[in-house]
């Protein structure tokens, strides 16, 4: 089935669906308790893309990028479908909840050109009678309700000339600082990548998918709504909001349809351990869940350990667990670790001290691989400032070549020309695509130690925000797996480590200086150094991206203007703030 794709569009892929399952269910919605809100055949999701399209392109709207703004799974597979045939650029984005989200949308909107936003009626009535919608630049645009096209007559779409050069969507960067990028996927990446997403994890339109991620996100739109699509499966999908309130949601959805293919990052683990009941666990049944997979940001050893002897007795199996690699640039999936074989780490030699073989950047804590490559991509580390190709073992920047590299960023040729078109010191003839991430090859897989600008340069020597983070993690059990910053300050013109731990609510101040004392204890004996500040925060107040990874540098920001110590309402504690607790802790590590 996947060579017979390789020249086929994905409106000609969800046609042949139509036509010869048309009464397969391909997309379910759940809300609250796992209860069907809609579902929607490949039959019907053919038509209605049709309608859209037809909409689109009658009334002049395929000229320029559309952005969707849409929470309802069924509804956003309509739009973004709707888009594909008629050759229109899509721009998912997520719809506002709070202050802050209207500023990224205003911004993502100003980036993308955008006039016409498609929504659907209860999105719209929810955001135009508050404040901060008419306060904001999308106000102005054009809105667009899927139901404005029921009228339409499907039956007289015909196929459209897809050779116009445009890309099929623009997925914006949930970056931590600066002008909002969006990342130019054409249809040729995406079904470069969903191929080998499919062949990787063995996907049968008897697979199902199971996912609460964000559709307005490459993890959420590439693996859940684009592959079901190429596949032919079904796809049940939640709002992100519905795991977060009740994490074993997720697991409850996978138990009742019997999912095959789910994931998530790092955190969505820690958060399942560590909010669902003993009892919740009993009623589960995870041994369909053959491929469960961790991406998006750092993995850890522990979580999955922990994961798996949490819900073995469910029937989860360890081997099921899928450590991944991948970015938007690169549509979505890079590396995987091969289904069925189990999970390499790596563990430099603590008992003597030695960071691994890199380019002087100091690792201690055990290290989980990512895989190996997968359809047609190649992972090259290089040293980022000589760009020359570093040996196996060393650490260097991850540099990648495939077909599922996008187009670049929409409209800005600057950064697309330093990104997407490097070249190696000496060789000319072959582009690739700077990762920006941190990492070596050991035995044919990669693993990913950290990103360029997060790593700290403490007294010359150089060390991954992650592994900080990990070791003051590990260090008392209050402080919260996941959700740690390490990030460097200069004090009195000497670089100076931060970090800023969430913790578990109702601690004293006394068991606060027990906690800083283990930290420093533990910096002191794994890297030779105590941090300057050790802060510490309420649950879930650390910035995230979309995706669950820290904002270290917003949080680095936000430090050095005094919210993460001012008062008692953003911080529980500050060390360097608090001089007393300070000399303690010297005392006690130094």
């Amino acid at each position: 089935m996947m060579n017979s794709t390789n020249d086929k569009s994905l409106s000609d892929i969800l046609m042949s669906h139509a036509e010869h399952t048309p009464t397969r269910t391909a997309f379910t919605f759940l809300v609250d308790t796992c209860q069907v809100k809609e579902t929607i055949s490949f039959f019907e999701l053919d038509m209605t893309a049709r309608k859209i399209s037809l909409f689109l392109t009658a009334n002049g709207f395929n000229r320029q990028p559309l952005m969707l703004l849409l929470d309802n799974p069924v509804h956003f597979a309509c739009a973004f479908l709707g888009c594909i045939y008629a050759g229109v650029t899509a721009v998912p984005a997520p719809v506002p909840q709070f202050g802050k989200s209207w500023s990224r949308l205003d911004s993502i909107a100003y980036d993308a050109g955008i006039e016409v936003i498609i929504t659907d009626r209860q999105v719209f009535q929810s955001v135009r009678e508050k404040e901060s919608f008419k306060q904001s630049s999308v106000s102005a645009c054009r809105w667009l309700t899927l139901q404005e096209c029921d009228c339409v007559d499907e039956t007289l779409w015909r196929r459209s000339d897809k050779s116009n050069g445009k890309p099929a969507f623009l997925q914006y960067t949930s970056g931590s600082t600066g002008k909002p990028k969006g990342v130019m996927v054409s249809e040729q990446n995406i079904l470069a990548n969903v191929s080998a997403i499919a062949t990787y994890f063995g996907a049968s339109a008897n697979s199902v998918h199971v996912s609460w991620l964000p559709l307005f996100h490459d993890m959420g739109l590439v693996g859940h709504i684009i592959h079901p699509v190429f596949i032919g499966c079904h796809s049940v999908i939640m709002k992100p909001l519905d795991f977060i309130k009740r994490p074993v949601r997720w697991l409850k959805a996978i138990s009742d349809y019997q999912g095959t293919l789910s994931g998530a990052p790092n955190f969505a683990y820690e958060l399942c351990l560590s909010r669902i009941k003993e009892h919740e666990s009993t009623e589960l049944d995870l041994s369909s869940w053959c491929s469960a997979y961790i991406g998006a940001e750092p993995v850890r050893l522990k979580t999955l350990d922990k994961f798996y002897q949490r819900f073995k007795s469910a029937g989860f199996q360890k081997k099921s667990l899928l450590p991944l690699y991948g970015l938007s640039e690169s549509t979505l999936m890079v590396s995987g670790v091969e289904p069925n074989v189990g999970i390499a780490t790596h563990k430099p030699m603590n008992s003597s001290k030695k960071s691994l073989s890199s380019s002087n950047l100091n690792i201690q804590n055990e290290l989980v691989s990512c895989g190996i490559p997968i359809g047609d991509q190649k992972v090259t580390i290089v040293e980022p400032v000589s760009c020359t190709v570093l040996p196996e073992g060393k650490i260097g920047e991850v540099w990648l070549t495939g077909s599922n590299l996008a187009m670049g960023y929409w409209r800005n040729e600057k950064e697309t020309n330093r990104v997407f078109k490097a070249q190696l010191k000496g060789k000319t003839s072959k582009q690739y695509f700077r990762t920006g991430d941190l990492g070596f090859i050991r035995e044919g897989e990669l693993y990913i130690t950290g990103r360029i600008k997060d790593v700290l340069i403490i007294k010359g020597e150089n060390f991954a925000a992650t592994d900080l983070e990990l070791t003051a993690e590990q260090s008392h059990p209050d402080i919260i797996n996941g959700g740690s910053a390490a990030f460097s300050v200069f004090v009195d013109g000497e670089e100076k480590a931060v970090l800023i731990c969430e913790i578990e609510k109702g601690l004293c101040l006394a068991g606060k200086d027990v906690i800083v004392a283990m930290v420093c204890d533990s910096f002191s004996s794994e890297f030779g150094f105590l941090p300057f500040d050790v802060v510490f925060v309420k649950p879930h107040a650390l910035p995230r991206t979309t995706s669950g990874k820290i904002m270290r540098q917003n949080v680095r920001a936000d430090y050095l203007d005094g919210f993460w110590t001012q008062d008692e309402k953003t911080s529980y504690y500050s060390l360097a703030k608090n001089r007393k607790y300070h000399q303690i802790t010297g005392e006690i590590c130094g």
